[in-house]
């Protein structure tokens, strides 16, 4: 059911003990049922790109928290996406095989994303 396995700390507090599958209570079982649920909600969300970079995460916490890092926005990020928009904007052009409502669409895709 995913690759969440339930634990309990040890009792100096520093390392978890894995409680194999045979030992697991019913809440143990309800949690592996919830995180294998909130991962699928999760993946279903993401795009492809995201997805792919963690699915390799155990839990729906560490691929939240992947998330939240990867796209909290701090003055960095946001000087950097504005600078690549800018030179998207910059730099756009219509290919001579490229049909003009498909280059319309990257176009709004690009202004939109500057407003935002």
């Amino acid at each position: 059911m995913g690759d969440y396995v339930p634990f309990q700390v040890s009792e100096d507090r520093k390392t978890r003990i894995i409680i194999p599958e045979d030992s697991w209570s019913k809440e143990n079982k309800m949690d592996v049922g919830k995180n294998y649920q909130a991962k699928l909600v999760i993946f279903n969300a993401l795009p492809r790109k995201e997805y792919e970079r963690v699915l390799m995460l155990k839990s729906a916490t560490e691929i939240w928290d992947s998330l939240i890092i990867t796209h909290q926005e701090n003055v960095q990020v946001t000087e950097n996406k504005i600078e690549l928009l800018v030179a998207q904007y910059e730099q756009f052009v219509i290919s001579d095989d490229e049909k003009i409502d498909i280059a319309y669409s990257r176009f709004n895709n690009i202004c939109s994303n500057m407003k935002v």
